[in-house]
């Protein structure tokens, strides 16, 4: 009970100063991101509006419940701006489903708060800030405000959301036991996409539900339905309830229902701010029943003593020593290998850039090889042992003997992640710059089969399976290059095709379109390395630019067959 006292204590202080820096981060931040919108420290606007409701509830519930009057105006005013300025970084971000989960959640713990001295007059004031929010948030954001997109969503509905779920759906019923794996979605999703939805990058459900069903299978569709039940059993048991006492822990029940309402449209459970969060507030809203315990502290120290070491006369719990110690033994090993790949072949080469400043020798090939032990479901460590043998493969001459050791890697890479499509292009690419054998060719082919197997619809895997056929003796990759353009709907991958096809059809202008087809298949593969790019379109502006100077308007004419052949 003291504990969660203490806590309370420090919650009063930290929420609201929590709250004062993302409301700070969002007016600063305004419109200048991908999304065009506050995100705050996430990737994603409607998580950094799920952060927001978690941090309004317990102040607004505490606003409500405590009396007020003989408080320091100062301290009134400022506990009224700091829900205003929420409300206006809420108008800003323009959630739809987080706008919702408040405006629902809010109107139950208003309507609880209704026998609470001076009630009626902070419901006028409340209404007034969110008014003069809105007003504001309408007036100085230059994307539509939360009221057109919830009358947009009513009239023609959300049909990308639609075709999302019933994908996920599909995918389900192909793994609704056990799941696909956590994170497995976006590797798996372009099999499964529908032709028209065209507006995601793939990588969520924008349903955490449906998400973790099919990740984690049914296991963890039982464990979210006993949370949602159990945080709906005591919001009831809440507003039943006599008495302003319980209208502050109320405030931590509702900020938690609110994540979970939100969850069934986006994806918010996967981001540990929230989760994390969400945890101290189980913490806070959870009944206490220990109050009867009176154990001592040494009373308390000699039964973890009893339980991590064995003591004559003293109940055996050998059994469960072993399994905890070796369940954390290989989740410690487990997640220091992680930490070692990333911190030591990671993007942001810490190590490499540290043994610099030292005039240190460092190794890279070495240090990947060991973590390959160290870490053996990492599929990094063998992706980076393929480049360098791959580069040293060039550097020496080394042939098609090299090659296979570096396809060895990247095959060792694949099989970890099947549908991941950066390393199957990576593999690709390394075979379509050599003179391969026969058993290269072959397992060149295979990587193609598995690639389209997962993505039926991926252009530039079907680029590469063009340029293999072209290797072999009388091989015409135009099959696979025309296949590839009828089935790709990606505008970049379509230009890529549709220059490759000219290459062959066009023999007099290869020296211009050849280099352009290169440059297109590398800027590909880096945009699906880094998705972070894709918001960069001025390479396909000017790849269209130099085709058409090349060849007019031939590039849309294929492009425009492909999808009449398409429909």
């Amino acid at each position: 009970m003291q504990a969660r006292e203490s806590l309370s204590r420090w919650l009063n202080w930290l929420i609201p100063l929590t709250l004062a820096g993302m409301i700070v981060w969002a007016v600063s931040q305004g419109p200048n991101t991908f999304t065009a919108k506050p995100q705050g420290p996430f990737n994603d606007p409607n998580a950094f509006a799920a952060l927001l409701n978690l941090l309004i509830f317990p102040i607004l519930a505490r606003w409500l419940a405590k009396d007020v009057t003989h408080l320091r105006p100062l301290w009134r005013v400022s506990q009224l701006a700091l829900l205003a300025g929420a409300m206006y970084a809420a108008f800003l971000i323009s959630s739809r489903g987080a706008m919702l989960a408040l405006v629902l959640l809010a109107t139950l713990l208003i309507w609880r708060a209704r026998n609470v001295p001076q009630a009626a007059r902070r419901r006028w004031l409340l209404l007034g800030v969110t008014t003069v929010a809105f007003l504001t948030a309408t007036y100085t954001s230059s994307g539509p405000s939360i009221a057109h997109r919830l009358a947009d969503t009513v009239v023609e509905g959300d049909a990308t959301r639609m075709m999302l779920f019933k994908s996920s759906l599909a995918m389900i019923a192909d793994h609704p036991l056990l799941g696909s794996g956590i994170g497995s979605f976006q590797l798996l999703y372009e099999q499964y996409r529908l032709a028209g939805e065209v507006g995601t990058a793939g990588g969520w459900v924008h349903n955490d539900y449906l998400q973790l069903w099919l990740e984690a299978g049914l296991p963890m569709v039982f464990l979210l339905a006993a949370l949602f039940i159990w945080v709906s059993s005591r919001v009831y048991a809440a507003l039943r309830s006599i008495g302003s006492e319980q209208i502050e822990p109320l405030g931590y029940l509702l900020g938690t229902m609110a994540i979970l309402l939100h969850a069934s449209v986006n994806f918010l459970l996967y981001f540990a701010p929230i989760t994390i969060l969400m945890g101290i507030y189980f913490a806070m809203s959870t009944p206490f029943s220990g109050a009867h315990i009176t154990e001592s502290t040494e009373e308390r120290k000699n039964r973890w003593a009893c339980f991590l070491l064995s003591h004559p006369g003293q109940k055996s719990y050998g059994a469960w020593r072993l399994a905890v110690s070796g369940y954390a033994f290989l989740v410690g090993l487990l997640l220091l290998g992680q930490v070692a790949v990333e911190y030591l072949l990671g993007e942001k080469q810490y190590a490499h850039r540290i043994s610099s400043n030292l005039n240190m020798a460092y190794s890279r090939h070495e240090v990947a090889y060991w973590l390959s032990v160290l870490a053996p479901f990492s599929p990094i460590p063998h992706q980076v042992i393929a480049f360098d043998t791959a580069d040293a493969m060039i550097m020496s001459n080394g042939g098609n003997e090299m090659l296979s050791e570096a396809l060895s890697r990247m095959e060792i890479s694949i099989r970890q992640v099947p549908c991941y499509r950066p390393f199957v292009n990576a593999a690709l690419s390394m075979l379509v710059k050599e003179t391969l054998d026969e058993g290269l060719m072959a397992r060149g082919q295979a990587i193609v089969k598995q690639s389209l197997d997962c993505s039926p619809r991926h252009g530039l895997t079907y680029y590469h399976a063009g340029i293999l056929d072209s290797m072999k003796q009388g091989g015409d990759p135009l099959q696979q290059w025309i296949k590839g353009l009828t089935m790709t709907r990606n505008y970049g991958e379509q230009l890529l095709l549709a220059t490759a096809i000219m290459v062959v059809t066009q023999p007099g202008k290869s020296e211009v379109l050849m280099p352009l087809a290169k440059q297109m298949s590398q800027d590909l593969r880096r945009r699906e390395s880094s998705p972070g790019v894709l918001s960069d379109q001025n390479v396909w502006v000017e790849a269209q630019y130099k085709l058409e100077n090349c060849c007019g308007r031939q590039h849309f004419e294929l492009i425009e067959a492909a999808a009449k052949l398409r429909n």
